[in-house]
């Protein structure tokens, strides 16, 4: 694990609390791997009921992301079919997403 001062690199892979709490210099990106909005959409499915505010950001912080550089950040997009929800608005984005998600 890198010291929490250390810069963000390309294809660091971690948690995204420890990550995203690092320095960014280089305007990397920061890519959830499955995406935040597939991560949220399952948990929610399996407890049957709504997330709280507080288990949107549960689910965020212990996410696993990547780090890429910002050119190839429209890529993922483009392969997923979708935009990820923005993980510093989080609660905000999941509570409009997830009225649009199919139901089981």
């Amino acid at each position: 694990m890198a010291a929490q001062t250390d810069t963000l690199e390309v294809m660091e892979v971690g948690a995204y609390s420890e990550l995203a709490s690092r320095p960014n210099p280089h305007a990397n990106e920061i890519v959830f791997i499955p995406s935040l909005s597939a991560l949220l959409a399952e948990k929610e499915i399996k407890l049957g009921r709504p997330l709280t505010e507080t288990e949107v950001k549960v689910v965020r912080d212990a996410a696993t992301v990547t780090v890429t550089p910002t050119s190839d950040h429209s890529a993922d997009s483009s392969v997923r079919a979708y935009d990820d929800i923005n993980p510093n608005n989080a609660w905000q984005e999941w509570q409009r997403l997830r009225k649009s998600i199919p139901k089981p």
